[in-house]
Formats: structure tokens, C-alpha cells, sequence
């Protein structure tokens, strides 16, 4: 006889965490998952909250990752501090965007990729629009000029190079070098 694991994903929801007794309910049920081997705590790699400007940088991280090995989901717990309240969020495509950005007291973003650099210590916030730098001195990055260009969709190291994928209107994405020590992005070729 085969078992086979199953969740509960699509039956869950977020939710905020205001009172003990929802916490340790919460806290048990993310325990009993990972002890059946439904969930997998992954170690938690992007902050869900950043406030920057000219003299302070404080990222707030979650208490927990859990990723379903069943469908994918991830879940990001973070633990509340009462009278703070706590939180589960649910990114169903397994795919972390939760990040919110306050920089100079401008209107809240929210990062579709948040990296750390190899080489430096900046740290890179990618939008759909811009990437802005946090490092020794803080810079954006526009998107292209080019009439078939719609967005940045993608950032990652090979090797030691950052390359940033940038979506067209045409069959192809441009992919780009972000030069760490100039903070410029130059054309590198295509994607199909």
C-alpha cells in the first residue's frame, strides 16, 4: 500500500495573530504539518518590512517559513509581540513578494525581489519600474526607455554576475548586467 501526502492549502487563509490562544492553535497546526512531513520550515530570506532613508536602514523579518510539499505554497508566521499583533501570509505560487518599502517617507511599495549582493553591502529592491539600491549611497535604477519594454521581471547571480531580465511586448525578454561597483545596468542580449 502507497500513502501519498496531502494538504490543506487551498482550504487555509491568512490571518492576523491577536491573542494567545490563536497563536498556539496556529503555532500547532505549522508543527503537526512539518511532523507529517506536509510542510518543510525554510529559512527565512527576505524581510517583509524595510524602512530606509538617508540615516537608517531596519529590516523586520518573520519568525518562520513554511513551504507545503504538496502544492508549492508558502507560508511566511511570524510570531506576535504582544500587544503587536503577529501574522501568517499565504503566497500561493510559492514565489515570496510580500516585502513593503518605506524610503524618505514616500507612499509604501512593495518589492517584487529583494537581494542581498555577493559583492558589496548594498541591498537591491526590484520593481516593476525601478530597482533602488540601499547601500553607501543609495541610488534607482529606471527602467529603459524603449517602446516595447513593459517591466523588470527578474534579478539573479550567475556566478558573480547580477543580470536583471527585463519583459517586452515581443517574443523575447532584454537581459541586462547590473554593474555592482558603477550601480548601472548595461544591455547583455536576449531571452526567447
Amino acid at each position: 500500500m502507497v500513502s501519498s501526502l496531502t494538504c490543506e492549502c487551498c482550504n487555509r487563509y491568512e490571518t492576523d495573530i491577536n491573542s494567545l490562544n490563536v497563536f498556539n492553535e496556529i503555532k500547532l497546526l505549522f508543527d503537526e504539518q512539518v511532523k507529517n512531513g506536509v510542510y518543510l520550515e525554510e529559512q527565512v530570506i527576505r524581510p517583509y518590512y524595510v524602512w530606509t532613508d538617508d540615516k537608517e536602514h531596519i529590516e523586520y523579518y518573520a519568525t518562520k517559513w513554511y513551504r507545503c510539499m504538496v502544492c508549492g505554497c508558502l507560508w511566511e508566521f511570524n510570531y506576535p509581540d504582544f500587544p503587536a499583533k503577529g501574522f501568517v501570509k499565504k503566497y500561493v505560487d510559492g514565489i515570496y513578494s510580500g516585502t513593503v518599502i518605506i524610503n524618505n517617507n514616500e507612499e509604501s511599495k512593495i518589492a517584487d525581489i529583494v537581494l542581498k549582493s555577493k559583492r558589496n553591502n548594498n541591498v537591491y529592491y526590484m520593481f516593476s519600474d525601478e530597482i533602488f539600491i540601499h547601500g553607501e549611497k543609495n541610488k534607482s535604477i529606471s527602467i529603459p526607455m524603449d517602446n516595447s519594454i513593459i517591466c523588470f521581471c527578474d534579478m539573479y547571480y550567475v556566478q558573480d554576475e547580477l543580470l536583471v531580465v527585463v519583459a517586452t511586448n515581443k517574443d523575447y525578454d532584454y537581459i541586462y548586467v547590473l554593474d555592482e561597483e558603477s550601480n548601472s545596468i548595461k544591455k547583455r542580449g536576449l531571452t526567447k
